[in-house]
């Protein structure tokens, strides 16, 4: 096994990449670029691809999604790398990705580049949850998909997909006999917890009945 001062800096430097990668805000870049305009100041004020939908359209939307997801993959795929340069494996090369979607995630939110003000880390969050497990990413998109399909209501597709991965991820972990499989889940509900949070305001909005629905196109 490595040493740990090796390890420390192997994670040290995954983390500040995952932050850098994940401080490139797409819909920020997308709005300033070709609308002259900062998405933060329209619609929402969320910089993420839900806001993007509604103010910018579709295109922009998926444009936004794409790279904000694959900048979490970007990143995740980097932290692997490092940890096999720096002969790091086990649980620890495992760790290491997680510490690397918390931290690109941490970027998302509080991007280097734009003030520290961006998105609220779903996208990223459903991202880290396809590198680290395709079951649980599965069931939370499921469950997204459904809820925004039959209730229209994308903050709780939301909150309730970020919540699934937490159960998902101890049930399997549990099933897979994984010796780690709280700490994972802990991990897990960390990277959960910090998207949930930043729902603050749309969960106070869903309790009051205030929630805005995604409208149905007129026929």
């Amino acid at each position: 096994m490595p040493q740990p001062t090796t390890i420390i800096i192997a994670y040290l430097l995954a983390s500040a990449v995952a932050y850098l990668l994940g401080s490139v805000n797409f819909s920020i870049i997308i709005t300033k670029k070709f609308m002259r305009t900062d998405v933060r100041k329209l619609g929402s004020g969320n910089a993420g691809a839900t806001n993007m939908l509604r103010t910018a359209g579709k295109l922009p939307a998926i444009i936004t999604f794409t790279g904000d997801f694959l900048k979490c993959v970007a990143a995740i795929l980097i932290s692997m790398l490092i940890a096999n340069l720096f002969h790091i494996n086990g649980e620890f090369a495992q760790y290491i990705k997680y510490t690397t979607g918390i931290f690109c995630m941490v970027g998302h939110i509080f991007p280097l580049y734009f003030g520290f003000k961006g998105g609220k880390g779903v996208t990223v969050a459903a991202a880290i949850m396809l590198m680290l497990d395709w079951r649980c990413f599965i069931i939370g998109i499921g469950i997204f998909i459904l809820i925004v399909v039959f209730v229209r209501i994308v903050s709780l597709g939301s909150i309730l997909a970020c919540t699934s991965i937490v159960i998902t991820t101890f049930v399997f972990q549990t099933m897979d006999h994984e010796i780690y499989a709280v700490t994972d889940t802990v991990l897990i509900a960390v990277i959960a917890a910090i998207a949930i949070t930043k729902h603050r305001a749309n969960i106070v909005r869903l309790f009051k009945g205030t929630e805005p629905r995604i409208q149905k196109k007129k026929k």
